[in-house]
């Protein structure tokens, strides 16, 4: 958990942690939207403004990563604040900017789905319709974990040697 002695110090060095597993398989850069204080309300953390970033390798796959979170105070541990990740979006798409597989976690919203689950889409080659619109179930499914598929699965190439101690 990262934290910090003020909120906004707190969401800047959360920032910094997104940010470094992401430059294994990108140089996009994390965001935020003005959400450096407390709120009922979660904000957004997101790569590139939300555009897809490319990704190097054969499939010329792209990445669009958005995160929800809060800004909390560390009551428990007495050492100021930190950032509690609320939801994510998190979407691999192919060269034609076409949904492949979409992690999803959107606990608020008009969705009845508020657990963590994946779909996958038609460019995954899933051609039924009852797979296709599928919630499938994953249990919480962490930014390093996505990125790490993409290495190790996925065909694409690392931007950085060091980038499995990175992500593990």
């Amino acid at each position: 958990m990262t934290t910090g002695r003020t909120p906004a110090e707190a969401v800047n060095n959360y920032r910094s942690y997104v940010q470094r597993p992401l430059s294994c398989v990108t140089d996009g850069v994390v965001g935020v939207d003005g959400g450096y204080y407390p709120s009922l309300h979660p904000h957004f953390l997101t790569m590139n403004g939300g555009r897809p970033a490319t990704l190097g390798g054969p499939s010329r796959l792209r990445l669009r990563v958005q995160q929800n979170y809060r800004v909390l105070e560390s009551r428990l541990t007495g050492d100021g604040w930190h950032v509690a990740v609320v939801g994510y979006n998190y979407a691999v798409l192919d060269a034609e900017l076409t949904e492949v597989l979409l992690y999803h976690w959107h606990p608020i919203g008009n969705s009845p789905i508020a657990t963590p689950h994946l779909h996958l889409r038609q460019r995954a080659e899933v051609g039924r319709a009852e797979v296709r619109n599928a919630h499938l179930p994953t249990g919480d499914v962490s930014l390093k974990a996505v990125l790490r598929v993409l290495i190790e699965e996925m065909g694409v190439q690392p931007r950085r040697p060091d980038w499995d101690s990175i992500l593990t």
